[in-house]
């Protein structure tokens, strides 16, 4: 029980330096930043190809871009999967759906 004791000691003591070191390593958030931004860019791209021609300039009851750019992303994926705008979505992918809610969040 001892050796069991003074193991488990032993690795807290010693974890945080280590992962203290691994992330220092590692340049910060540079993996994260351009996976965020190539979602972004893949939610413009889908943008421009399935939503602009209603939403830019609006037409009928489609709400316009400045609309749109003040709604939360949630509202936005909830509207192209369950909401009135499913029809329009229909074989766009849960990554698709969460590429162009994404492209509005920093909008917002």
């Amino acid at each position: 029980m001892r050796l069991q004791t003074w193991i488990f000691v032993a690795s807290i003591a010693i974890a945080p330096g280590a992962l203290t070191q691994e992330i220092a390593e590692r340049p910060a958030g540079t993996d994260s930043a351009a996976a965020a931004a190539a979602v972004v860019a893949h939610g413009e791209t889908l943008f421009k190809a399935r939503c602009a021609s209603c939403h830019d300039p609006a037409i009928e009851r489609a709400p316009p871009k400045a609309a749109l750019a003040r709604r939360f992303p949630d509202d936005i994926a909830t509207a192209l999967k369950t909401g009135v705008m499913q029809p329009m979505a229909a074989g766009m992918s849960d990554e698709d759906i969460h590429a162009i809610a994404t492209y509005w969040a920093p909008m917002a």
